[in-house]
């Protein structure tokens, strides 16, 4: 009897004593090849990463794709899971963007166009000019 009471005892302190959240947070960043891609100036070089520059966290910036993955047993949270792409298909989709004639060469017109009509992003010194006009 002694013995019985003496396990449940040890079975219910163990059970309060390891009852808890286990949790594991885990962000992948799955990137690609950075494509190659030549500029006809360096103006053009100039123009083209000044409107990349200038789409980062703006409205027209293109998205990364991200995957969540999220595993709950009862009441234990076990894995959280990210996985989001990295810069070099930002790079790689805005140079898709860019170059109009698909020639794998960015121009200046072709640069100086993108510039023009790329969105600032909220806190650019662009997008504060924009207001300020307005």
């Amino acid at each position: 009897m002694k013995t019985h009471r003496l396990i449940l005892i040890l079975a219910l302190t163990s059970a309060v004593a390891f009852t808890g959240c286990i949790s594991s947070n885990k962000t992948e960043y799955v990137d690609e090849e950075r494509n190659a891609v030549a500029f006809e100036s360096p103006k053009a070089e100039a123009d083209f990463f000044a409107a990349l520059n200038r789409r980062k966290g703006s409205p027209g910036r293109i998205e990364r794709p991200e995957e969540r993955t999220t595993l709950f047993l009862v009441v234990v949270n076990v894995s959280r899971r990210k996985i989001t792409s990295g810069p070099n298909r930002d790079f790689n989709q805005n140079v898709r963007l860019c170059d109009t004639d698909k020639d794998n060469r960015i121009s200046e017109k072709e640069a100086q166009s993108y510039l023009d009509n790329s969105p600032a992003a909220p806190g650019h010194p662009a997008a504060d000019a924009a207001i300020k006009t307005n």
